[in-house]
This record gives C-alpha cells, sequence and structure tokens, in this order.
C-alpha cells in the first residue's frame, strides 16, 4: 500500500513504513524464506530440484 515497501534480501526481510522505523526479521529457514516469497510477495517460486539448496546458500551468506 502507500508508504510501505517490503524487502527480501537473503535472509533478511524488512517492512519500511513511511515516517516509522524499519522491522526486520532474519529468515533462518529455506521454509521461511518460501513462506515470506509466497504470502508477503506473492510469489510462488517453481519447483525446482536445486532451489531449496540455492535458497539455504543465500540465507548461510547473509
Amino acid at each position: 500500500g502507500p508508504g510501505l515497501r517490503k524487502t527480501l534480501n537473503n535472509g533478511s526481510f524488512a517492512i519500511h513504513r513511511l515516517g516509522q522505523a524499519s522491522e526486520r526479521v532474519q529468515l533462518d529457514s529455506v521454509d521461511e524464506v518460501l513462506r515470506v516469497l509466497r504470502d508477503e510477495f506473492g510469489i510462488r517460486p517453481p519447483e525446482h530440484p536445486e532451489l531449496r539448496q540455492i535458497i539455504e546458500g543465500l540465507i548461510a551468506g547473509a
């Protein structure tokens, strides 16, 4: 909505609201990242045999 922005950078999920402090959450599992993609961004990642491994690597590098 207006004045609202959500970001996902590797395992760091944040909600930014105009004029307020950002809310940040560190996502520690692949399931958490997939849930945020689905519930917060409306993204349904494709079924891919390496997807979970790739996301795990992104979380570990955060």
